[in-house]
């Protein structure tokens, strides 16, 4: 069972925080007897490294020149083991996925990748790193989509100068102007069908109605829902009235969000599906009696209002490491003790979360929701990091977490 390298640390200097990650890394492989160096790396940058990035990108490919392929971004907390790393001193996270080569490509703006390349590699799934500041990013993932045989996409982007540089480098494509960083655009790593992963979106948050058409809507403006004015529908949801106590109406619309989707569903009784994307309510319409929103809504379109909530954050955790884990483990008899055996195990995962969600401090601590992960899942190499809109099959979420996991048949020796 090879479980992928995964290293991470923090330092002032980045170089000694470089040093420790690849001392981290070659002692994981020296435990994996048999097993030659991965040739894909994933590295993620916190924010005060940013400005180092092309430094460490060939840092690491000097200390690993077996790692042929890396991709990542700089965000403004990474996510490592148990770790959130958001300190001024910077933190460098790594993974090394134990692919075979012919399973995965590179793409970026520069370097485009077919639906179907010439060399007969068809993409299935993509794993993608964005800049959330490019006006046609919907377009782009949306073509992207496209793109792939099952539709699924994992990832996220940052919004921010330092967040959301994107490093794509491979070696034998290379070109001697070519320092590995981007920014604008989508980068990333394609996968074939042959490797298999599984994914959960936790919304964190708990409805305080049910969801209701809208029936009504001009651009970015809710005006009607279920035939009803919107405005209207949420005071009497809110149970305050704007005209009556205009500053404590205005403080409950500011924490309530509102949960959309393309079509109906039925929220769970504590939690929003997880086919809506959360998206806050940025402004009343007092004369059209409407919601506004930050971006497009359409009639058909179906919401519920709803708020954030941490008992609803950890029960959808739990929730989705549950479901991962019922999916690794078939109908089958463990050999000695005529148990339940998992046919699959998870080799390493990744968690993109919102910037909303979970802890907000500025410094480096231990992580409540990677902590819960590693609790359900096991000690799995994990890394991840915090965005500022992460992407899940072709929807873009604004307040949740993205969990996808790698997973490989598990060998079961009889005794």
């Amino acid at each position: 069972m090879a479980f992928f390298p995964c290293a991470h640390a923090s330092h002032l200097q980045w170089r000694q925080a470089l040093s420790q990650v690849v001392a981290q890394l070659r002692a994981q492989m020296a435990m994996q007897s048999g097993q030659g160096w991965p040739t894909l790396g994933l590295v993620y940058l916190s924010t005060p490294y940013a400005e180092h990035a092309a430094d460490i990108l060939a840092a690491l490919t000097q200390e690993l020149p077996d790692v042929q392929h890396w991709s990542g971004m700089s965000a403004s907390a990474v996510l490592g083991g148990d770790m959130r790393y958001a300190g001024g001193q910077g933190a460098l996270v790594v993974m090394l996925p134990m692919l075979a080569e012919a399973d995965f490509r590179l793409f970026s703006g520069l370097r485009p990748i077919a639906k179907v390349a010439a060399d007969g590699f068809a993409i299935h799934s993509v794993l993608v790193h964005g800049d959330g500041r490019m006006p046609e990013l919907e377009e782009l993932l949306l073509e992207l989509a496209t793109h792939t045989a099952s539709g699924e996409m994992m990832g996220g982007f940052g919004s921010e100068r330092h967040s959301g540089m994107q490093l794509a480098w491979s070696r034998q494509h290379r070109h001697p102007q070519d320092t590995g960083l981007l920014s604008g655009g989508l980068s990333g790593v394609a996968f074939s069908d042959q490797i298999h992963t599984l994914s959960r979106v936790v919304q964190g948050c708990k409805p305080l109605a049910l969801p209701m058409e809208i029936t009504d809507a001009r651009d970015h403006v809710i005006l009607g829902l279920n035939g009803r004015p919107a405005l209207d529908v949420l005071m009497q949801t809110l149970d305050v009235e704007l005209e009556v106590d205009a500053q404590a109406a205005i403080g409950r619309v500011r924490q309530t969000l509102v949960a959309l989707a393309a079509g109906p569903y039925t929220p769970h009784s504590s939690s929003i599906d997880v086919r809506a994307r959360v998206r806050p309510i940025v402004g009343l319409d007092p004369l059209r009696r409407g919601l506004v929103l930050d971006e497009t809504v359409d009639p058909g379109m179906h919401l519920a209002f709803c708020e954030r909530s941490s008992s609803a954050a950890w029960s959808e955790l739990r929730r989705a490491c549950a479901e991962i884990q019922e999916q690794l483990t078939p109908d089958i008899p463990w050999p000695a003790a005529g148990a339940q055996a998992p046919a699959r195990m998870v080799c390493g995962a990744i968690y993109v979360r919102s910037h909303l969600r979970g802890a907000t401090s500025a410094a480096n601590e231990v992580d409540a929701e990677l902590q819960l992960i590693r609790h359900a899942l096991g000690p799995i190499p994990l890394v991840g990091f915090v965005t500022a809109g992460e992407i899940s099959g072709r929807e873009v979420h604004g307040m949740s977490g993205q969990l996808t996991v790698f997973t490989q048949p598990l060998e079961i020796h009889a005794s």
